[in-house]
Protein backbone atom coordinates (compact mmCIF):
# COMPACT_ATOMS: atom_id res chain seq x y z
CA UNK A 1 0.00 0.00 0.00
CA UNK A 2 2.85 2.39 0.82
CA UNK A 3 4.36 1.78 -2.61
CA UNK A 4 1.09 2.73 -4.27
CA UNK A 5 0.87 5.99 -2.32
CA UNK A 6 4.48 6.81 -3.17
CA UNK A 7 3.82 6.09 -6.83
CA UNK A 8 0.72 8.30 -6.80
CA UNK A 9 2.74 11.16 -5.27
CA UNK A 10 5.47 10.83 -7.88
CA UNK A 11 2.88 10.87 -10.67
CA UNK A 12 1.21 13.93 -9.08
CA UNK A 13 4.48 15.89 -8.77
CA UNK A 14 5.70 14.98 -12.25
CA UNK A 15 2.29 15.73 -13.71
CA UNK A 16 2.24 19.13 -12.03
CA UNK A 17 5.76 19.85 -13.27
CA UNK A 18 4.95 18.86 -16.85
CA UNK A 19 1.71 20.82 -16.85
CA UNK A 20 3.51 23.90 -15.50
CA UNK A 21 6.15 23.55 -18.23
CA UNK A 22 3.46 23.28 -20.93
CA UNK A 23 1.49 26.28 -19.68
CA UNK A 24 4.70 28.31 -19.30
CA UNK A 25 5.60 27.56 -22.93
CA UNK A 26 2.14 28.60 -24.08
CA UNK A 27 2.33 31.86 -22.09
CA UNK A 28 5.90 32.72 -23.14
CA UNK A 29 7.73 31.98 -19.88
CA UNK A 30 10.81 29.85 -19.19
CA UNK A 31 9.96 26.17 -19.47
CA UNK A 32 12.76 24.80 -17.28
CA UNK A 33 12.18 27.30 -14.48
CA UNK A 34 8.46 26.57 -14.39
CA UNK A 35 9.05 22.82 -14.61
CA UNK A 36 11.13 23.08 -11.44
CA UNK A 37 8.58 25.33 -9.76
CA UNK A 38 5.85 22.83 -10.61
CA UNK A 39 8.03 19.98 -9.37
CA UNK A 40 8.62 21.61 -5.98
CA UNK A 41 5.31 23.42 -5.45
CA UNK A 42 2.91 21.14 -7.29
CA UNK A 43 -0.54 22.59 -7.88
CA UNK A 44 0.40 25.85 -6.12
CA UNK A 45 2.99 26.48 -8.85
CA UNK A 46 0.34 25.96 -11.49
CA UNK A 47 -1.96 28.43 -9.74
CA UNK A 48 0.87 30.99 -9.61
CA UNK A 49 1.56 30.53 -13.31
CA UNK A 50 -2.11 30.89 -14.11
CA UNK A 51 -2.14 34.27 -12.39
CA UNK A 52 0.64 35.63 -14.61
CA UNK A 53 -0.18 37.54 -17.80
CA UNK A 54 0.30 35.93 -21.19
CA UNK A 55 3.50 37.39 -22.70
CA UNK A 56 2.80 36.06 -26.19
CA UNK A 57 -0.67 37.57 -26.29
CA UNK A 58 0.62 40.91 -25.03
CA UNK A 59 3.33 40.96 -27.73
CA UNK A 60 0.75 40.19 -30.41
CA UNK A 61 -1.53 43.00 -29.21
CA UNK A 62 1.37 45.48 -29.21
CA UNK A 63 2.32 44.42 -32.75
CA UNK A 64 -1.24 44.87 -33.99
CA UNK A 65 -1.44 48.30 -32.37
CA UNK A 66 1.83 49.34 -34.02
CA UNK A 67 0.58 48.16 -37.42
CA UNK A 68 -2.66 50.08 -36.98
CA UNK A 69 -0.70 53.17 -35.99
CA UNK A 70 1.53 52.86 -39.07
CA UNK A 71 -1.54 52.44 -41.31
CA UNK A 72 -3.13 55.52 -39.76
CA UNK A 73 0.01 57.56 -40.43
CA UNK A 74 0.00 56.52 -44.10
CA UNK A 75 -3.52 57.94 -44.63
Amino acid sequence: MEGLIGFALVVYWLGSALLCAYVAEEKGYGVIAWFLIGLFLGFVGLLALGALPDKKQKAAIVELAERAHQEALKK
